[in-house]
């Protein structure tokens, strides 16, 4: 896990998920005073995705 900024935060997965659509994962921050905030992020999972516009 890397912060992109004071607000944003990028995971990287250490494993393949395989065939797996959505990866879930519990992350707990402590910020400099001690205070630990604790998140549950969803990911959806796509090596590639092709869209079609009409």
């Amino acid at each position: 896990m890397a912060a992109i900024d004071d607000k944003s935060l990028q995971v990287t997965l250490d494993k393949d998920p395989g065939m797996e659509l959505f990866a879930g994962r519990n992350v707990a921050l402590q910020a400099e005073d001690g205070k630990v905030s604790k998140l549950n992020i969803v990911m959806l999972l796509v090596k590639e995705l092709s869209v079609s516009l009409m």
